[in-house]
């Protein structure tokens, strides 16, 4: 399965997706600005996220079309 583009819409859908707040979402990827986010979702001023921080998000959710955040199992 391809890897869905960063697009304002996709950015807002995929959040939703995972139940996420703006904040949240941001605390999640360590980005510190809520607004810039908030820029992202709206395309405002050309706004968008880099390829590498949407990778990050849609792994970070479990959203990834190809891979999966899997617990490391308990050191014996």
């Amino acid at each position: 399965m391809p890897l869905p583009e960063p697009t304002a819409e996709n950015v807002v859908a995929y959040r939703k997706s995972a139940g996420l707040s703006q904040s949240e979402l941001c605390r999640l990827l360590g980005v510190k600005s809520v607004r810039w986010l908030s820029k992202v979702e709206t395309a405002y001023d050309g706004a968008q996220m880099s390829q590498q921080l949407w990778e990050l998000m849609l792994f970070k959710t479990n959203q990834h079309p190809e891979f999966q955040c899997v617990p490391r199992q308990a050191s014996a």
